[in-house]
């Protein structure tokens, strides 16, 4: 059975690709602003970027870029695991 079968369009299957892919990245957003919360409360406003990086403070600013980094691999993971996901849907 193929997509067109299961009364899946193109369109249809991009709309609920988004919405997933949506939900991913909030849910995995939520959870590293939890860990970040319990781990290291102090780098959440720039993590969030309510505050600009402090220059003076190389700590802080590695921290942050550090989480920063965790995120930007999360949201990899979110659009790979959405892809698959897509792939998935469009076979049936």
């Amino acid at each position: 059975m193929t997509s067109a079968d299961a009364g899946f369009n193109e369109n249809s299957l991009d709309t609920i690709s988004a919405t997933y892919a949506k939900e991913v990245v909030g849910l995995l957003t939520e959870q590293l602003t939890k860990v970040i919360e319990h781990r290291n409360s102090g780098i959440l406003p720039y993590f969030k970027g309510e505050l600009t990086l402090p220059r003076d403070n190389v700590i802080m600013l590695v921290d942050t870029l550090q989480a920063w980094g965790i995120w930007f691999q999360l949201l990899n993971v979110a659009e790979e695991n959405t892809a698959m996901r897509r792939r998935r849907l469009a076979e049936k």
